[in-house]
């Protein structure tokens, strides 16, 4: 396989099925229980193309901003374009980073949060320990991963 052909990571799931992950009940179940109201600033790290994001923001204020990271341009660029064509580029947007570097002063988010990315670091706790620090004192850490051990085929 040439370097042309090499899928940047997680390519082989970011289709628009993946949209379909989060029924609007299920978002609208945790808003309440998150008390999501009050929530003005996210940040999403690694976005990927913006499934997660964009599912949140359909329950989060209409004004509230989010900021997408993730570690592969092509990601960013696609999440971007994603984002204008759903009228979405005013409020969102996304740029190049690393889990365990944010590029943001501490304490800057009402919200941070990561869905299926903890699982593929080399040291969670270390983003964990970033995601603390660019979130405001008694923001809201969401973070949603699989349950890989409750898999059919592993039983």
């Amino acid at each position: 396989m040439s370097t042309n052909d090499v899928v940047p990571h997680s390519g082989d799931y970011f289709g628009e099925q993946r949209d379909l992950w989060w029924n609007r009940d299920f978002l609208e179940l945790f808003s309440q229980r998150w008390d999501l109201r009050n929530i003005s600033s996210v940040l999403d790290v690694g976005c990927g193309i913006g499934h997660w994001g964009r599912a949140i923001g359909q329950v989060l204020p209409k004004d509230a901003t989010m900021i997408g990271v993730d570690m592969e341009q092509e990601w960013v660029d696609k999440a971007q374009s994603i984002a204008k064509d759903y009228g979405l580029d005013k409020r969102f947007s996304y740029q190049v980073g690393d889990a365990t570097k944010l590029n943001f002063p501490d304490e800057t988010f009402d919200m941070v949060t990561c869905q299926t990315l903890l699982i593929h670091l080399q040291d969670p706790i270390a983003a964990l320990k970033e995601f603390l620090r660019a979130l405001k004192p008694g923001g809201l850490l969401a973070v949603a991963e699989p349950n890989n051990l409750d898999l059919p085929h592993l039983q």
